[in-house]
């Protein structure tokens, strides 16, 4: 399993750093417990500058915990020497929030996708490009799409990219931050699918990073709210969204907008729509006169 036990992370706070010197600290999260087992997906939610995105970062190594310990397979990611580091992050991968920054723009998508085999010394080039355009082929793309570059692909096709770059070297834990946030409905609903798939195939342990409840119920079976950087309510996504027992976890729920139809609403609407036409008809036609 994947472990946060007790994790605290600050970092240097850059708006206040003094002419000659270091930056002061900002405490970002403060006693974080997460635990994610192979083949199940917990979600992470809450409000802008709650501390999502540093606990996932985290949970890869990128920063370090001023107090407590991530651990894999019960190795703390602390104690790893650089090499022992570089091993276990092959075992967590993460799929950004940017698909845009995220993806190199100067190179084509097959070099990208090729590049973790032969980076960790798995394939050769040519066997790397066979694999990467298995790669596509598994996250629903074309392999003519390996000879475009990331500005020449939908917000959802690099998002896809995203996914098969992360699963490129097999790994047992995925953090995924917030990857739907900026896609139209249709292609969230593609993105998700394909995350369910790839965890039913794989046993893929997933961390779920986002700020939309609808979507992390669908896709997740436990969840912890944050707030102001520390865990405010954890439980089975059932239970917390059935019966949440923080205030700050109502306000969450509260805050997603429900569809409620009025029975006479589309009657009413269609009615509207057509005095509204035809008001505007008649102001055109008197202008033409």
């Amino acid at each position: 399993m994947l472990e946060a036990i007790n994790v605290s992370i600050a970092l240097p706070d850059r708006s206040r750093r003094p002419l000659l010197g270091r930056a002061p600290l900002l405490q970002i999260i403060q006693d974080v417990d997460l635990t994610i087992d192979r083949g199940k997906v917990v979600g992470v939610v809450g409000e802008s500058g709650s501390g999502k995105s540093t606990l996932g970062r985290s949970l890869l190594g990128l920063h370090r915990p001023v107090a407590g310990k991530v651990m894999l397979e019960r190795k703390d990611f602390s104690s790893l020497s650089k090499e022992q580091l570089r091993e276990a992050r092959l075992k967590v991968q993460m799929i950004f929030q940017d698909s845009q920054s995220s993806l190199n723009p100067r190179r084509k998508i097959i070099d990208i996708l090729s590049d973790p085999f032969v980076a960790n010394r798995r394939a050769s080039r040519s066997e790397a490009r066979k694999r990467a355009l298995a790669l596509l082929e598994r996250v629903g793309m074309r392999s003519t799409h390996g000879d475009r570059y990331p500005h020449q692909l939908s917000g959802g096709q690099r998002q896809r990219v995203g996914i098969a770059r992360a699963i490129a070297l097999e790994p047992s834990y995925i953090v995924a931050d917030e990857i739907v946030s900026g896609l139209d409905v249709s292609v969230q609903a593609q993105v998700l699918a394909l995350l369910r798939e790839l965890r039913a195939e794989s046993s893929l342990g997933m961390v779920f990073i986002s700020h939309d409840l609808s979507v992390v119920r669908t896709l997740c079976d436990h969840v912890i709210v944050m707030q102001h950087g520390r865990v405010v309510e954890a439980g089975e996504c059932t239970s917390v969204f059935n019966d949440p027992r923080n205030d700050y976890t109502k306000k969450l729920l509260r805050a997603v907008p429900l569809p409620v139809v009025e029975k006479d609403w589309l009657g009413e609407s269609c009615g509207r729509a057509y005095e509204t036409s035809i008001s505007q008809t008649s102001a055109v036609a008197a202008v033409l006169r």
